[in-house]
């Protein structure tokens, strides 16, 4: 990744114990309009990433829109694995 993409992050998500921080996690994020105009962004609107496994979950929508998760029967334990990273 660029050094200016990984210096133009921003702290998105903030994990707490108590007063303290225990984690930070930065990154970008951006929210656009149906014709794809910038409403709101933090960090780098245009930076390049590649979601990879967070992408798991929208990956398998259609499985269970289409209806086949239904007609094939799957169980949860079967859809949770439709949604998980395979390697690591």
């Amino acid at each position: 990744m660029p050094q200016d993409t990984v210096t133009a992050a921003v702290p998105l998500v903030e994990v707490r114990r108590g007063p303290l921080t225990e984690s930070l996690h930065l990154g970008h994020a951006v929210i656009c309009d149906t014709s794809g105009g910038i409403v709101e962004a933090w960090g780098d609107p245009r930076a390049v990433v590649y979601p990879r496994s967070s992408s798991k979950m929208i990956q398998a929508l259609p499985l269970v829109a289409s209806g086949a998760a239904e007609a094939w029967h799957l169980t949860p334990p079967q859809l949770a694995l439709a949604c998980a990273s395979h390697q690591g």
